[in-house]
């Protein structure tokens, strides 16, 4: 754990000082100054409003960077205790203000925050533990409810997944579809029960999309016939297309924030020509006219279609980036109730790793300033040797359900189950070190 904070705080720092990061370099930035008071509901103790209308007596205590660098946050750190004398601990709803500091990191930082509850042990002691948040991102707010208690307890405003709102191996952000299973979508070419899938009512208008801080639906306007984040106000998104993604038409995703960050979803190949693996595709069947890859048979009406199109890249308004690879896991099935038809679609997918402090130049994403590696291992038995071949000892990885090639007898429907765990992360530092833990 030391060393993984010892990453951050470098990271952190490399953030701040880097000439080309201009996020870091703006003259707006505004830490909260150290400060500890007693607050009651509704008063406020530096950057931090007690937001609620009854409650004990809070005695609420700010820290500097340097705290914060320590224990590698790259936010800030507080404290939160219970000052009415009494024994027991009590839930309490605090509003942080970040709207000083918003703009301290590139990759739109205010809406990768998040809030955790710092553990009290020193050492190898786990990850921070998850709490309750809402983050305001328009007001540069976000409310949390934390246990208070006579002892207090240190909590982080970071950018940092938490176990609870992003689980560190496989959060980056994603929007995805949903289809309808084809055995209960009759009509058109479609005379007999399937377990391929077909296009549903909300296919083509109602897509799901989660990135941190921001959670819900792009949903099309039938009007315009352009998308917007739903409950988002000041998002927007476009969906294009002609990515080398898997896709039958190429189908991507680019949605922006409101101070200007575009996160792109899914184009599978980054500025520069580098491969992402971030487009998920499977078999979708047309049998309605005027659905995508409608034919007059049904064997003929389906393309690939992606199902999820993972974050490729985040560009903030400077031109600072980050950037997201993965790995995945392919399997067949047997079309069309035809075992012969053995056909391709991604089963499964990983969050491979991360690259830091690129810039956007000339159309071209530069060389990466830090990584993030993600390594992963089979979902077996630890005191077993791995292997496919003994299914046995898998206690959780459906191995029937698997076809690598024709004909699949009995698989004639698309299942999704992966097969590897997270083992260990890698963080380095371009031109510096590197560091392993277990994951």
């Amino acid at each position: 754990m030391k060393r993984v904070r010892s990453f951050f705080a470098l990271v952190c720092a490399l953030l701040v000082s880097l000439p080309g990061h201009a996020e870091a370099r703006r003259g707006d930035i505004r830490w909260p100054q150290p400060s500890s008071g007693l607050a009651l509901p509704g008063q406020t103790v530096a950057n931090i409003r007690y937001a609620q209308p009854d409650g004990p007596e809070l005695r609420i205590r700010t820290f500097d960077q340097q705290v914060a660098w320590q224990a590698g946050i790259a936010g800030m750190v507080f404290e939160v205790r219970r000052a009415d004398g009494g024994a027991g601990p009590v839930t309490v709803a605090v509003e942080v203000d970040y709207s000083g500091f918003r703009n301290a990191f590139g990759g739109d930082y205010a809406s990768r925050l998040n809030v955790v509850r710092m553990r009290d042990c020193a050492g190898v002691c786990g990850p921070p533990e998850p709490v309750a948040w809402r983050n305001d991102i328009a007001a540069g707010k976000i409310t949390a409810e934390l246990p208070a208690g006579p002892g207090g307890a240190r909590f982080a405003l970071t950018s940092m997944p938490s176990s609870d709102n992003a689980p560190a191996e496989t959060q980056s952000g994603f929007i995805a579809r949903s289809f309808r299973p084809c055995a209960e979508d009759p009509g058109g070419t479609n005379s007999v029960k399937t377990g391929d899938k077909c296009w549903g009512p909300e296919s083509l208008r109602r897509m799901d999309i989660e990135l941190p801080g921001l959670t819900g639906d792009l949903v099309l306007d039938d009007k315009t016939g352009r998308w917007y984040v739903e409950r988002a106000d000041g998002w927007t998104a476009e969906l294009l297309h002609d990515a080398q993604n898997g896709d039958n038409d190429g189908e991507y995703w680019q949605v922006t924030s409101p101070q200007g960050t575009r996160f792109v979803f899914g184009a599978n190949k980054l500025p520069g020509g580098a491969v992402t693996n971030s487009a998920w595709t499977v078999p979708v069947y047309g049998n309605h006219l005027g659905e995508p890859c409608w034919a007059e048979s049904f064997d003929a009406a389906w393309c690939q279609q992606a199902y999820r199109w993972n974050l490729d890249h985040v560009v903030d308004r400077d031109g600072v980036a980050m950037s997201y690879f993965y790995d995945v896991e392919m399997n067949h099935y047997g079309r069309n109730n035809n075992e012969f038809n053995a056909t391709p679609y991604t089963r499964a997918g990983y969050l491979a790793r991360i690259e830091y402090l690129q810039r956007l130049a000339n159309g071209v994403l530069t060389e990466p300033g830090a990584r993030i590696i993600f390594t992963t291992e089979g979902r077996c038995a630890t005191t077993t040797p791995c292997r496919t071949t003994r299914p046995q000892d898998w206690p959780d990885v459906p191995w029937d359900q698997a076809c690598s090639a024709a004909p699949c007898f009995d698989r004639h429907t698309p299942v999704f189950f992966g097969s590897r765990r997270p083992a260990e992360v890698t963080m380095s530092v371009t031109g510096g070190g590197s560091w392993t833990f277990p994951a």
